[in-house]
């Protein structure tokens, strides 16, 4: 708002003439996906880039006129974009990460806004009919594709970074197989689904797949439901594989048909199923039913010894609770530990899993087969055996292993090169194949979302500060903000000053601590000792305590409608509330004054706003917007949509502080003094006292705008009687009042008593010297004679001889006579006898 010319500076960014393509990958495999995973997209199209240019201007300089206006150009870069998601049909996109921001659907004035929504884009769920996108049809018809049997995403206007790039985006995504009211999907359906998939299965005949409803009630009940993503090239028996030994069952192949058999051993109910397993054994097998060679045994015994068995089973999951970061989960055998040492099974990448619970489950399962399951058989059969198959339980005896209808599981059944079924058979130790699901808490840690709302800022506090507060001659109004909301970083500040164009000014990190008095505080002395200062913060945060020089310091200072206080004790006495005591009242020339409870409270640190303004701006009103960002310096509120608030421009004057460093310039060695001092805050002049310091006797005062004040001889002889110890007082002065007196005593001391005093008689002369004084200052010396031997020399005696030489004559002495003699050195501010710092008396004789 002030006048004067200035420079201008202009800068501008480099123009970026084409998409950055960073993400996109030719022969990438679109994802396919069974329950709700995080993905990550394939950019599978783009045109129509566009540059925005965007120019602001930001004046700089000193109040009043000058500064220079810089103008800095920056460029916006949008594209037309698709993103492919996934391979066929998907149900929905739940949460979108882009970068480090997270976007869910919210409620916004009554009504959900999609993620989808928030960010710009639109969905294509799959489906082998969808339609062409209409955008493509209007403006690149030679390039419209539908891209059926494939979900993406798509904007005709998107927002790049700025790098001209598309920026890095993942997906929540719900695809198909979900069990109903659960994110994930039961592998007894997916798993048949991937082998049958027109698109992407391996051409499996619906006739080769059994029925696997009891593997279907198996996971469901032992809640072993998984969300696999495939989304690189590998061997699809490699995934089955997995999901099997994950949800503790196994894959056989009987009769031209695949059958999943699970290997729980109980009865188990969950998710509004119960499945029971089937333990009975298909055939007891003795002696006259194993075929073995002359010599050889009928069963051949393998035990694996149990310390070189895993005792511990880790998952390395993607965790859905923390934004699919990945996690393991370690399922270890305590007690097998402690006994024979840890023996880890190596990492096993289960990203299908992306529940914690789920992990644990699974883990424990897999442990303790790996850790119980040690005892292998080897037999053969006969022919008459010939329906048994893999995962079937049928029981041995063999007396010579002591074994008497033991049962267990038949893991491989195989016609061997004689004709022979050659058996593999592992103990079935019923117990071992089921666990019981134990809640698990889910890993507790930091997740960022650089997207979550900050909220609005609460009812600021806009108030002029105390002229103290401020440098000489600036003029400034500040403010106190804090946000409630958990994710508020800070706002920018906005201000106008017509309440309709606003220009931003600068940006606040952090809250303010800022509140009301919960009680009245009335006047009191300072220090008041007397009264409690009650306060409750807007926002729960902590007032710490102090010592009594930090209070008397100001280093706790706060503004209390206009006063300004600082304080000691800090007694929490509920969240956010504090009783204060022991308070430092009207600090830096503010007012004592009674604050009715509900008053302003403002802690005064480094997280105020400060607005400086033109002293031709004083009365004038300006209003502000705080524009809030969360803790990312991200999600900024819509300006619009900012609450605006007003002050008027109205400087809080103060009386002046008291002066700084008074002390005395040079040394008091010379017919003058000069003392100085720094002048006190906002003082406009000051008067100078000069009194005698022993009787507090005024005797000069002098109004004056310099910090240095100079005491001469002359003006003390026009005084009154020289002495040597005057009281120097400078009190500083304004418009608003006066500031405590600064005083300081300045000494001048006489030259020490002088040595070497001697005196020569010649009839009634007598010839008297002395050493020379060591006094910077020494102006001459004074020698007093009497006829008393003890006389005091500044009150009786004759002054034989007063001058600037260390010798002199005494003359006209009574013949005969006993004399005694004191000597002394006077200065340059003064000789008067009584002042001085006399020798010891000599003896002449005339």
């Amino acid at each position: 708002m002030g006048g004067g010319g200035g420079s201008s500076i202009s800068n501008s960014a480099t123009r970026i003439n084409a998409l950055q393509i960073q993400s996109s990958a030719s022969g990438k495999p679109i994802a396919w996906i069974a329950g709700r995973n995080r993905i990550s997209p394939n950019l599978i199209y783009y045109t129509d880039f566009d540059a925005v240019a965007k120019t602001t201007k930001t004046k700089t300089g000193g109040k009043g006129g000058g500064g220079a206006t810089q103008k800095d150009t920056t460029y916006t870069y949008y594209a037309a974009i698709i993103l492919g998601i996934g391979r066929g049909q998907l149900r929905s996109v739940r949460r979108i990460f882009r970068d480090k921001e997270v976007f869910a659907d919210k409620v916004v004035d009554g009504v959900t806004q999609s993620a989808l929504a928030q960010i710009g884009l639109s969905f294509m769920p799959g489906t082998a009919d969808q339609l062409v996108w209409g955008y493509l049809e209007t403006n690149h018809p030679t390039e419209a594709i539908a891209y059926s049997d494939t979900s993406y995403v798509y904007a005709a206007r998107y927002l790049l970074n700025d790098n001209a790039g598309v920026q890095n985006h993942t997906f929540e995504v719900d695809g198909p197989y979900q069990v109903p009211g659960l994110p994930d999907a039961n592998p007894g359906l997916f798993l048949p689904g991937l082998l049958l998939d027109p698109l992407d299965g391996i051409g499996f005949d619906p006739r080769w797949i059994d029925d696997l409803s009891s593997y279907r009630d198996y996971c469901l009940a032992e809640n072993l439901l998984l969300s696999p993503v495939l989304d690189e090239q590998a061997p699809c028996s490699e995934a089955i594989t997995r999901w099997l030994q994950l949800t503790n069952s196994e894959v056989i192949w009987s009769a031209g048909k695949m059958k999943v058999i699970p290997f729980g051993d109980q009865v188990v109910t969950g998710n509004g199923v119960t499945w029971y397993p089937n333990v009975t054994p298909v055939a007891h097998l003795t002696d006259d039913d194993f075929l073995t060679e002359e010599g050889e045994p009928p069963i051949q015994l393998k035990i694996k010894s149990q310390a070189d068995s895993y005792n511990e089973v880790s998952l390395e999951i993607l965790d859905r609770d923390h934004e699919y970061n990945t996690d393991v989960v370690r399922a270890p055998d305590q007690a097998a530990i402690e006994q024979f040492g840890s023996k880890p099974m190596d990492t096993i990448k289960a990203y299908e899993i992306c529940n914690t619970a789920i992990a644990s489950h699974s883990a424990q399962l897999l442990v303790q087969r790996k850790l119980y399951i040690r005892n292998e058989y080897q037999f053969s059969l006969g022919w008459q055996h010939v329906l048994l198959e893999p995962m079937d339980l049928v029981t041995i005896t063999e007396p010579a292993l002591k074994l008497d209808r033991r049962l267990v599981r038949l893991i491989s059944v195989e016609e061997d090169e004689d004709g022979k079924l050659a058996v593999v058979a592992e103990d079935a130790l019923l117990g071992t194949g089921s666990a019981p699901n134990y809640p698990v808490q889910s890993k507790t840690g930091y997740q960022g979302n650089q997207n979550a709302a900050p909220g609005p800022v609460l009812p600021p506090i806009i108030f002029n500060p105390p002229e103290s507060l401020l440098l000489p001659g600036e003029t400034q109004v500040w403010g106190a903000v804090a946000g409630a909301g958990e994710a508020w970083g800070g706002c920018e500040v906005w201000i106008s000053a017509d309440g309709d164009s606003y220009r931003m000014v600068q940006s606040i990190y952090g809250r303010s601590r800022i509140g009301r008095l919960t009680a009245p505080l009335p006047p009191g002395s300072d220090p008041d000792t007397i009264n409690n200062l009650a306060v409750q913060l807007s926002v729960a945060d902590q007032l710490t305590a102090a010592t009594t020089a930090e209070a008397d310091s100001g280093a706790t200072l706060c503004w209390i409608d206009g006063e300004l206080v600082s304080y000691r004790d800090a007694n929490l006495t509920g969240p956010g509330a504090y009783n204060l005591q022991y308070l430092r009242r009207g600090r830096l020339g503010s007012s004592v004054a009674n604050h009715p409870a509900d008053a302003s409270f403002v802690r005064l640190d480094d997280a105020i706003w400060k607005y400086s303004y033109t002293a031709d701006q004083i009365g004038h009103t300006v209003w502000v917007k705080f524009r809030s960002f969360n803790v990312f310096g991200r999600s900024l509120e819509d300006l619009a949509d900012v609450t605006p608030y007003s002050i008027t421009l109205s400087p809080a004057r103060v009386v002046p502080g008291v002066a700084q460093g008074l002390a005395l310039v040079g040394a008091f060695e010379a017919p003058y003094f000069t003392v100085g001092w720094s002048a006190g805050a906002h003082a406009a002049d000051r008067l100078i006292r000069i009194r005698n310091a022993s009787t507090n006797a005024l005797l000069r005062e002098v109004v004056t705008t310099s910090t240095t004040f100079t005491y001469q001889l002359a003006d003390a002889l026009v005084d009154g009687s020289l002495v040597r110890s005057y009281r120097v007082e400078v009190i500083e002065r304004n418009s608003a009042g006066s500031a405590p007196v600064a005083a300081l005593v300045v000494v001048n001391t006489a030259p020490p008593a002088v040595s070497g005093t001697a005196a020569t008689v010649s009839g009634t002369t007598a010839n008297v010297s002395c050493s020379t004084s060591v006094a910077p200052d020494v102006a001459g010396y004074m020698f007093v004679y009497a006829t008393s031997p003890g006389f005091d020399p500044t009150i009786t005696g004759t002054i034989g001889y007063q001058g600037a030489s260390v010798a002199g004559q005494i003359t006209g002495l009574a013949p005969g006579t006993t004399y005694y003699l004191r000597a002394a050195a006077f200065d340059t501010w003064s000789s008067v006898r009584s002042q001085l710092n006399f020798a010891p008396a000599i003896t002449f004789k005339t």
